[in-house]
């Protein structure tokens, strides 16, 4: 325990309960990293942790990697397992976001590199606010292209497609 000296007694105290309590230190990064530790603990508990590794998704020099990649005889991306973090404070951030995903698959389509099967384990914003509507777009432009979704913390959901073969 430490003590603080303060002029301001409630605003360190708001500022304080805002860090400790609300985690807002929380980067749109840290978001995806508890999501991707969440998942692997669960495929490692299923015993199929080897089976799903990171990976590149691409070809020659535009390539990105992915956590969660299964590999076909032949050594290529068959399906994906991606965390992603969509619940921001922002309409523009989750756009952004997503957008940046979207560009991605929209290439490896172009170029005949998509994965068979892509889940994304997404944390969404609260419904009925502007912000899941933007949330909403993005869920459908990334479906259009065969991904699917679940919630980030729906362990069934991922190991249903972790097991599918």
């Amino acid at each position: 325990m430490r003590a603080v000296m303060t002029d301001d007694p409630e605003a360190k105290l708001a500022a304080l309960f805002d860090y400790y309590v609300e985690h807002d230190f929380a980067t749109p990064e840290y978001h995806e990293a508890l999501i991707e530790r969440a998942v692997r603990g669960v495929l490692r508990r299923e015993g199929l942790g080897q089976r799903f590794r990171r990976a590149k998704l691409g070809t020659g020099e535009l390539q990105f990697a992915v956590p969660f990649a299964e590999l076909d005889e032949a050594g290529r991306v068959h399906r994906v397992i991606k965390p992603m973090h969509l619940a921001y404070d922002d309409s523009v951030r989750i756009l952004d976001h997503g957008n940046q995903w979207l560009g991605r698959l929209r290439h490896l389509e172009r170029v005949h590199a998509l994965p068979e099967a892509m889940l994304l384990a997404v944390t969404e914003p609260p419904q009925g606010t502007d912000r899941h509507a933007a949330f909403e777009e993005v869920r459908r432009d990334l479906a259009n292209l065969g991904a699917t979704f679940t919630a980030s913390n729906d362990e069934q959901t991922v190991l249903r497609f972790a097991q599918a073969a």
